[in-house]
Formats: C-alpha cells, sequence, structure tokens
C-alpha cells in the first residue's frame, strides 16, 4: 500500500459523490437529529 501527502486544494471530489452543500438550516436539523438519535458521544 502506498500513501501520499496532499494539501486539501488538490483533492478533486468524485462526480459520484452524493454528498451536496448543506446550507446553515440544514446544520440545525442534522445536528438536532444526532443529537436526539444518540449518534453523538
Amino acid at each position: 500500500m502506498e500513501f501520499k501527502k496532499l494539501a486539501i486544494d488538490d483533492l478533486i471530489p468524485a462526480s459520484y459523490n452524493p454528498r451536496k452543500k448543506l446550507k446553515p438550516d440544514s446544520w440545525e436539523r442534522f445536528n438536532h437529529s444526532l443529537f436526539c438519535f444518540q449518534a453523538l458521544e
């Protein structure tokens, strides 16, 4: 296995990655659901 150190700016997101940019209110709902379902330690 080979490891390389890359700068964050050199990373290219994959086109098949389903992640989307979250709006500020989405972050609040996300944090609330993590708290409600005890997904945080």
